[in-house]
């Protein structure tokens, strides 16, 4: 009897050395999960912040220039400017004469 409690403690004593190696290496392996996941988290928390300076920057800067000015009316004129003399007010519009009927 004393032989097998001799043989069962030294059997515990190992398995206990291998269950504490084998744990070990998985909390080592969940951490360095846990960490790699926090660094992306954090690159990502980043990258919005860059973007979301970026347009704000934009915004400030008067970065939206295709509409036209508040103050300049349909044809892109500011107030008080005059149109030209002879149908250059649109380039795109033709002269409209009995010429070509």
């Amino acid at each position: 009897m004393a032989t097998a409690q001799s043989q069962l403690q030294v059997s515990l004593a190992n398995l206990s050395g291998i269950v504490s190696r084998e744990m070990t290496a998985l909390l080592d392996d969940r951490t360095d999960e846990l960490d790699s996941r926090a660094l992306v988290a954090l690159a990502a928390t980043g990258a919005i912040l860059l973007l979301i300076v970026a347009a704000a920057v934009t915004m400030l800067s008067g970065g939206n220039r295709r509409t036209p000015d508040a103050r300049s009316d349909a044809a892109g004129r500011e107030p008080g400017a005059t149109s030209p003399a002879y149908g250059d007010d649109n380039a795109t519009r033709r002269e409209r004469t009995g010429a070509l009927r």
